[in-house]
Parts: structure tokens; C-alpha cells; sequence
């Protein structure tokens, strides 16, 4: 079983040090149709791991898988934040609430 993953360059890194080899760096924007057929018709694909910041890219698939007979691979939408500024502070991640 094959493994596909699609996002930014830091998503895409991330997984390629876990050793996931088939990768693609697409921007927003940037989105292409012709390797969706592809990847959709791929017997061996069996997990699409795609960027959330992708809209578009994430709705051609999502039609695409819809419509396709027999097993199908399962579609994961990670969300990523470009900007670490806009991650909450590391205390308010870890407090448990009732806790103080």
C-alpha cells in the first residue's frame, strides 16, 4: 500500500523523514488536476495525506473519490498553521481545566 502526501514544504519534510517517499510540495494556489485521476485510479494508493490550507485541491478529490467503484484510498486533511505566532502558548496546550 502506497502513501501520498501533499502540502506545504514543512508537512511534506515531516513525512518524508518518517520515510514516506511519494511526496508532492503544492502551494495554495498552485493546485493541479492532471495527478488527481491518477491517484484516485491507483490501485496500489491506499492514504492520501493532504494539506487543509489545499481548498481546492481537498474538493476535486473529495468529488473525484466519490464517484469511483470499489476500494478507494482513505483521504486524511491535516490542518497546519504557517505562522507560529498564531499557536496558543505552550501552557494554555498542556492545562487541564479544573486544574488552575
Amino acid at each position: 500500500m502506497k502513501i501520498v502526501v501533499i502540502g506545504n514544504a514543512r508537512l511534506v519534510r515531516g513525512f518524508e523523514l518518517a520515510g514516506i517517499k511519494d511526496t508532492r510540495v503544492v502551494h495554495p494556489g498552485n493546485e493541479e488536476d492532471e495527478e488527481i485521476d491518477r491517484w484516485v485510479k491507483d490501485p496500489e494508493l491506499g492514504v492520501i495525506v493532504i494539506d487543509s490550507a489545499l481548498k481546492l485541491l481537498v474538493s476535486r478529490l473529495k468529488n473525484a473519490l466519490q464517484y469511483k467503484k470499489g476500494a478507494y484510498p482513505v483521504l486524511i486533511v491535516l490542518g497546519t498553521i504557517e505562522n507560529e505566532e498564531d499557536l496558543p502558548p505552550a501552557g494554555e496546550i498542556f492545562r487541564m481545566p479544573g486544574l488552575g
